[in-house]
């Protein structure tokens, strides 16, 4: 049986532990994650497994002088419906950060701190400063052009990941519950994509 559950429902004591909890879009920009982390390593059953996906960076974003150029001449083909709008009336420039500042608590660690990893997939570089909250919003009902300019970004970070590394942005990985320190030996960790930064097995 599936039970979704709001935080008031998580936050009283269950009658029995949670076998599986989902965490979608639920801890970037929250002032507390630590809290709730808590709160939900004491619903999830002894055997129990988190599924999360969420961003896991925010802030500036580093780009070569080369890539800022790629990005200068992708704009400049933009539609006009498009660039008149404010979230597109420029390309991206050194220090963007998509809309996405820095979360004041580092979430990752408090993830790894309360559950062991299993598995983690780590994505999202130049196509977050595109399909960030800051421009992101304005492609909704763009379709084909939309699909278009997703293309070309995808080519941009292909060919900028030769030269630059930059860590993930956004992640989705797959947890069992941690004991503790005591919780002895644990099973290597599957990375797929590009490894997640800032954290600790």
């Amino acid at each position: 049986m599936i039970t979704v559950r709001d935080w008031d429902d998580v936050t009283q004591d269950a009658d029995e532990p949670s076998n599986a909890l989902l965490l979608s879009d639920a801890l970037w920009g929250q002032t507390q994650p630590e809290a709730i982390l808590d709160r939900l390593a004491q619903r999830l059953s002894p055997t129990g497994l988190v599924l999360f996906a969420d961003r896991i960076a925010g802030g500036p974003m580093e780009l070569s002088e080369a890539t800022l150029e790629k990005l200068a001449e992708l704009w400049q083909v933009l539609p006009e419906t498009w660039t008149e709008q404010a979230a597109f009336a420029s390309a991206p420039s050194a220090g963007d950060d998509g809309g996405a500042a820095s979360a004041a608590e580092n979430v990752v660690a408090a993830l790894h701190a309360r559950f062991a990893p299993l598995t983690t997939v780590g994505f999202g570089h130049v196509a977050d400063l595109a399909f960030g909250p800051a421009r992101g919003f304005a492609l909704s009902g763009s379709g084909a052009a939309a699909d278009a300019f997703l293309a070309s970004i995808d080519a941009i970070d292909e060919s900028r990941s030769i030269l630059e590394t930059l860590p993930p942005r956004h992640g989705v990985a797959l947890f069992a519950r941690r004991e503790g320190a005591g919780h002895g030996e644990t099973a290597p960790v599957e990375v797929l994509g590009l490894e997640w930064m800032g954290s600790s097995s």
